[in-house]
C-alpha cells in the first residue's frame, strides 16, 4: 500500500477532518482515504454525466436522418415526379413513379 504525506494543510481544514473522523469513529487516515474515493467517485460521475450531457445536446440539434416513406405518409421525392415520370417506385406504397428514399 502506497502512503501519501500531505504538507502544509490549514488548521482548521486538519480540525474538520479530524472531527469528522471521530464522528465516524475512524482514524484521521482512514477518513481522508474515505475522503479521497469519494471525492474520486464523485469527479467520474461528473465527467460521465457531462459527457452523457454533450452526446444529448449533439443529438438534440441534428436533423433525424430521412424516414423511408412506408415509415410515413410522406413521400420525400414528390417532387423528382414532375422532373423524371418515368422512375419507378420502390414499392412502398405511395403512390409516386419515383424511387423513394
Amino acid at each position: 500500500m502506497s502512503t501519501l504525506h500531505v504538507r502544509s494543510v490549514p488548521e482548521d481544514l486538519y480540525e474538520r477532518v479530524n472531527q469528522l473522523a471521530q464522528s465516524s469513529s475512524r482514524s484521521l487516515s482512514a477518513q481522508v482515504v474515505t475522503m479521497l474515493y469519494e471525492a474520486i467517485e464523485y469527479e467520474e460521475r461528473r465527467l460521465i454525466t457531462g459527457q452523457a450531457l454533450t452526446a444529448i445536446r449533439r443529438r438534440r440539434f441534428l436533423r433525424p436522418p430521412a424516414l423511408h416513406p412506408a415509415a410515413s405518409s410522406f413521400c420525400a421525392r414528390t417532387a423528382s415526379v414532375e422532373r423524371d415520370p418515368a422512375r419507378l417506385c420502390c414499392g412502398c406504397q405511395c403512390g409516386h413513379q419515383v424511387v423513394c428514399g
